[in-house]
């Protein structure tokens, strides 16, 4: 009995001296395991820096809630501009079409598509139809602002 397990003691151990017997180390990590835990450190810097990322812009945006807006305004104003000459120092209000067939009894959106842009210098008065789509301007029309304007200027020229 002595001998059987002496026998398997001796299979599993190195002799390092005859008299000796030492067991050998065991292997700490494969290269499969390493690799997994390399791609696995990579990836959780890289979500922490998404993340990182996303906030910071996310507390921009908030911060300036309207700086957005106001870009989209300028790029829009620039590729306009490129087509026809638009009026200095204003910035227009911006309108978008999202529903073509509730304007189109009016002249000036017949032809408009959804996604459309509608430009509208108040001070100049003047209204623009652009397609980013195609980059094109649809239609220029002057703009009236309402019909109580012209009424009380003609009662007032009236009066006096």
């Amino acid at each position: 009995m002595k001998e059987e397990k002496f026998e398997k003691f001796a299979r599993n151990v190195k002799a390092v001296n005859p008299t000796v017997f030492v067991k050998p180390l065991p292997k700490l990590r494969t290269n499969k395991k390493r690799w997994v835990m390399i791609l696995l450190g990579i990836l959780i810097m890289g979500l922490i820096g998404a993340s990182g990322y996303y906030y910071w812009h996310f507390k921009k945006i908030k911060a300036n809630p309207n700086a957005a807006s106001q870009q989209d305004v300028k790029k829009l104003v620039t590729e306009v501009s490129n087509i026809i000459e638009l009026p200095q120092g204003v910035d227009p209000t911006v309108a978008t079409v999202s529903n073509k067939d509730q304007l189109q009894d009016q002249d000036f959106f017949k032809g408009a598509e959804n996604g459309d842009k509608i430009l509208i210098y108040a001070s100049s008065k003047m209204a623009i139809l652009y397609r980013p789509s195609t980059k094109k301007i649809i239609r220029v029309a002057p703009l009236v602002l309402g019909q109580n304007d012209t009424n009380s200027s003609n009662t007032n020229q009236a009066s006096q």
